[in-house]
Parts: structure tokens; sequence; C-alpha cells
């Protein structure tokens, strides 16, 4: 019986050290190189500091933190860190107290800004200064922000501080963050979004790339459609026919050039409608109604003149989607946006907007025979908290 008695106590004895040496097995020193971390859901790319890892067993303890699952997690710096990261701010971190407030982070392709993070029900006292990285308070995480490479995290499995070689291996990680699209190729079974963006290098300013993207419904993971250099950039304002997108070419080189091009996703082309480049001129809008792509357009300084509250002057042209001398259809006083063509009037509806601070203006006009014909302007300040405020009446400032 004592012998039975003593082989289940070694039975339960070995099953508690596998327990115990299987929790703290994430806790060992990674001893892994250097690797480049990609991602289509987020669409960012990095290099991983050797001696960090990707895990998916750490949500309990970021959980602890207030922080809901992250998108992926590297464990590592030899101390017990985490860096994990989140496409959007998570609402949860909102409601932690600014503790320190840190140098940017800035490299040729992300800026990234932020600060040590306590909870809520933290006693911390916030510096009159921020600074560097430096020495966090105990139980702190670090929060890096880029609005076009989302949130990362620095944090700890215990409630001290994290160390210095984590913060330094998340500042080597952060200067190496640049955007990613891995390449697709549409088929007919293809379902979900397509959308535009422009990718802009931090050092500069100016477009790196742009990119037409595709969302997959079910995988929500994003990929390039097509890739576009520098010389393009396309007014995300798209007509569609078909499977053809039109869309104005726009790229500032010394002033505005303008064209108007076809792109087809599923075959992975674009070329520009024939004759319809325009150097030096400036198209703000685009409508295709059967064969023809209609377009307002002026000369580079129609768009500044956009970006005033003064009525901005434009010529309506046409052309055919086939390529061909673009005719006039109508000078007009407005040259914000084509709204659309009412077929019983034959009219083209035409509008401008402008806003500041809460304040609104917008102009509308349409285009009957080649005749500008007057709709209406409207302006209001919707700056107003209180309808005893002067000049207020139900929120909206009057003048």
């Amino acid at each position: 019986m004592l012998r039975w008695l003593m082989w289940l106590f070694g039975i339960a004895l070995l099953a508690w050290g596998v327990l115990i040496a299987s929790s703290f097995l994430l806790f060992i020193p990674i001893l892994t190189p250097s690797s480049t971390y990609t991602s289509n859901l987020s669409n960012v790319q990095f290099k991983v500091p050797g001696g960090w890892q990707q895990t998916e067993s750490v949500s309990q303890y970021l959980k602890g933190y207030g922080v809901p699952d992250a998108e992926f997690v590297h464990v590592g710096g030899g101390d017990y860190c985490f860096i994990s990261h989140f496409k959007t701010y998570p609402s949860r971190l909102k409601s932690n107290r600014q503790a320190v407030l840190v140098d940017n982070i800035l490299s040729d392709h992300a800026n990234f800004s932020g600060g040590w993070k306590v909870s809520s029900t933290s006693d911390y006292a916030l510096p009159k200064s921020g600074g560097s990285l430096g020495r966090p308070p105990s139980g702190a995480m670090l929060v890096m922000y880029s609005l076009a490479h989302g949130v990362f995290v620095l944090s700890t499995v215990n409630t001290g501080s994290v160390s210095d070689a984590c913060v330094n291996d998340l500042t080597s990680l952060l200067k190496t963050v640049e955007t990613y699209y891995e390449e697709v190729v549409l088929t007919a079974s293809s379902t979900g979004s397509i959308s535009y963006k422009v990718i802009d290098s931090q050092s500069n300013g100016k477009p790196t790339f742009s990119v037409l993207t595709f969302t997959d419904d079910a995988t929500l993971e994003t990929r390039a459609v097509m890739k576009f250099n520098g010389g393009f950039y396309f007014v995300p304002e798209f007509s569609v026919v078909g499977d053809t997108l039109y869309a104005i070419n726009r790229p500032y080189i010394a002033g505005y050039n303008s064209s108007i091009w076809a792109l087809e996703p599923f075959a992975g082309s674009y070329v520009p409608i024939k004759s319809s480049l325009a150097n030096g001129a400036y198209m703000s809008s685009l409508y295709v109604q059967g064969d023809n792509a209609y377009y307002l357009m002026g000369t580079s300084s129609l768009g500044y003149c956009l970006d005033t509250p003064k009525p901005c002057p434009a010529s309506l042209f046409s052309i055919s989607l086939k390529g061909g001398e673009p005719q006039l259809v109508a000078t007009t006083s407005i040259g914000g946006k084509i709204n659309g063509y009412d077929e019983r009037e034959g009219a083209w509806h035409i509008a401008q907007g402008w806003g500041d601070a809460g304040f609104i203006q917008t102009r509308y006009r349409k285009v009957v025979n080649g005749n500008e014909v007057m709709v209406g302007d409207y302006s209001g300040d919707y700056s107003c908290e209180s309808v005893d405020e002067p000049h207020c009446t139900d929120g909206i400032a009057k003048y």
C-alpha cells in the first residue's frame, strides 16, 4: 500500500513540475536572431530585434494591464517583456493616465509619438515635462502611436519597471516600421472592397508610392492590386463602369498636371485616356456618363483656390472614354465637384464647399444647354454650443 502511495505521489509531483515548467517556459531568454515581420492585417513591416519572437500565449498578462487582444505579440528582451501591436488605438488604453511624455521616434517611413501610461487608479504624479524614453514609473506601459502604422505597446509580466534593454529594443524596432502591401491577383470569386491609398515619406512629406488595395471580406486582410510610383496621384473619386475604374491622375511637379486614366483591377493594368493630359492644369472632379467622361478643370491656381472660401471658376469638359479631343461644355463660376447629371432637365449639377472651425459654406449651380444657372448658396456657423450665445439660433450662427 505504501509503495502505491509513493508511486502516486511521484506521478503528481512530476505533473506539477511539468505544469510549472510550462508556465515559465515562455519567459526563458530567447536566443533567436533578428528577423523581418510582415502583416496583411495592419499592413506593416518591421525588423524584430534578436532575442524576440512572436507568441500567442500572453493575452492573459496583457488583459491584466487592461489591454484587449492584440493583433500580434512579441515576447523577449531577456526580461519578460512584451511588444504588442494594435491596428487602431484600443479604447481601453485611452482611459489610462499619461504618466510621462516621451520624444517622438522618427524614421523615413514612420513617426511615432506617445509616452508611459499607468492605470487610471494610479496615484503617480504627472511630471511637468517629458523627455527621452528613459526610466518609467513602476507598472507602466510604453504606448507609441502612429496614424499610418497603428499602436505599439511595451509592457512586462511583472509589476516592476520595464527594463532599459526592452526599451532600447522597442526603439530599434520602431525605427524600421514601414508600410507593407503584399500583391494579390483578383479573380471572379474575389469578394471584398477596393480602395486607394497614398503612402507619404515621413522624411520629406512627398508621396513615395500609392496603391490600389483589396480587402478580403472573409479574412479582413488587405493586399495590393496595383502599386504606383511617386509620379501618380489619383484623386480618390472613382467612376465605375463594369470592371473598369476611371480616375483623375493629378501629380504635383512644379505645378499640377492632370489626366484621366482607366484602371482594370482584374487585369492589373492601367492606361491613360488618350489626349486627356493637360499640363499645368488642375482637374477637380470626374463623372462618367454614357461613353464620355466629364470633368471640371482650371489652371493650377484652381487647386489653391478651392482651399479658400472664394468661388473658384472652372470649365466643364467632356472626352470620349476611347480618347479624342476634349470638348468644352460650359464655363462655370464654381469648380469644386460634379454632383451628377439630371436627364429629366438635361442639367449638370455642380457644387463647391468650404469649411473651417465649425463654419460651413456651400454653393450650388447647374449647367443647362451650356449655360450656368444659379441654384443657391448656403452657409452657417455650427460652432455654437448654446442658443444663448450672441447671433446663435438652434445652435447655428446666423449672420
